[in-house]
């Protein structure tokens, strides 16, 4: 039966750690976000001071690769979540409104007027909330939708909804 590892010291935080059991006594950085990020610049360093990796970046050959890869990639960069979170949405360009003329048979009430008078959409409306063109079903139903708006508003029927409307306003 194997030993326990023993804790190691993290080469960038200096806390003790207990490293993963694969990796035997290669573990030389912490779990932690910035370790891992120091731990990935020293790799970086190590690798780029080789002098096969120098110019690994910079010459023309690997220049010549990304621009064959992008061209076989058109759009790649759309895609990415960086784009995605800058772009909220597709620019347009700015259009004026069209002048409209105000209709000659629209009605000179205003919507609350319509919807206090009794007028065949309202009891349309009424007769597709209940599923039936009775009028028994349509005013019995219209007396409970009634009755169940006085209570959400906290009414009593009778009540002037004027008066309590400017009573709660100071």
């Amino acid at each position: 039966m194997k030993s326990p590892q023993p804790r190691r010291k993290c080469l960038h935080c200096k806390e003790l750690f207990l490293p993963d059991y694969r990796g035997g006594q290669r573990q030389c950085y912490c779990l932690k976000h910035d370790c891992r990020k120091a731990r990935k610049r020293e790799l970086m360093r190590a690798w780029l001071a080789k002098p096969e990796n120098q110019d690994y970046f910079r010459d023309d050959q690997n220049a010549q690769r990304a621009r064959d890869w992008q061209k076989d990639h058109p759009g790649y960069w759309k895609n990415t979540a960086r784009c995605r979170r800058r772009t909220l949405q597709d620019g347009c360009s700015e259009q004026a409104p069209a002048a409209q003329e105000v209709a000659k048979n629209a009605p000179d009430c205003t919507l609350q007027d319509l919807c206090s008078m009794q007028v065949p959409l309202f009891v349309w409306l009424i007769s597709m909330l209940v599923g039936s063109n009775l009028p028994d079903d349509i005013a019995s139903s219209t007396r409970r939708l009634v009755i169940k708006g006085h209570d959400i508003l906290g009414m009593v029927p009778g009540m002037n909804l004027e008066r309590l409307l400017h009573e709660n306003a100071f």
